[in-house]
C-alpha cells in the first residue's frame, strides 16, 4: 500500500492531481463511505468509484478538495 502522509501532501504541488492509491487511501483513512465522500465532494458515487478503480483520473479539482479535507481532518 503506498502511504501518504499529511506532510507530503501539503508539500504536494497543488497541481499534482492524486492518484487512485492516494485518493482511496484518504477516504479509508478519514473512514467515510464511498456515499460520505461523494457527499462531502459533491460527486456521484460513481464518480467515486470510477476514480479508486482507475476507470477516470482524479480530477484536478477533485484532488484539491480532498487533500484540504484530508489536512482538515488529521
Amino acid at each position: 500500500a503506498v502511504h501518504t502522509s499529511k506532510e507530503e501532501l501539503q508539500m504536494n504541488n497543488i497541481n499534482n492531481k492524486l492518484t487512485k492509491e492516494q485518493f482511496k487511501q484518504i477516504r479509508t483513512e478519514l473512514q467515510y463511505t464511498q456515499r460520505e465522500m461523494a457527499e462531502l465532494l459533491g460527486i456521484t458515487i460513481r464518480a467515486i468509484s470510477y476514480y479508486e478503480s482507475g476507470q477516470k483520473p482524479v480530477s484536478k479539482t477533485v484532488s484539491i478538495l480532498t487533500k484540504r479535507i484530508y489536512v482538515a481532518e488529521q
